[in-house]
């Protein structure tokens, strides 16, 4: 375990949540701004992973079988691929089938 000052402007975050993966990595959404941070045992300190304006006010993250990152955002949900970090939108229709979701 570490712990960390993040240094990243004169931004005010507000860390919501965090999604851990087996190999330790851990991914935190902000709902104060679109930057998704990581930080992970092989990182001197979280770095900013991907700023998007879809993930605005992010709400919630999960790790999808170590592959994936799923993140409730203000205009919806969204499966981010944790290699080439390419977005699907997924609608919500009151329950999710992720194993058909590619």
């Amino acid at each position: 375990m570490k712990k960390w000052i993040l240094e990243h402007g004169n931004e005010k975050h507000v860390f919501n949540d965090l999604a851990l993966t087996a190999n330790g990595d851990a991914f935190i959404s902000d709902s104060n701004s679109d930057i998704v941070f990581h930080a992970g045992p092989h990182l001197d300190k979280p770095e900013v992973w991907v700023v998007d304006p879809r993930l605005k006010d992010g709400n919630g993250i999960a790790a999808l079988n170590d592959d994936f990152i799923v993140i409730n955002a203000a205009i919806g949900f969204y499966k981010i691929n944790l290699k080439t970090k390419t977005f699907l939108h997924c609608l919500f229709l009151g329950i999710f089938r992720w194993a058909s979701m590619g």
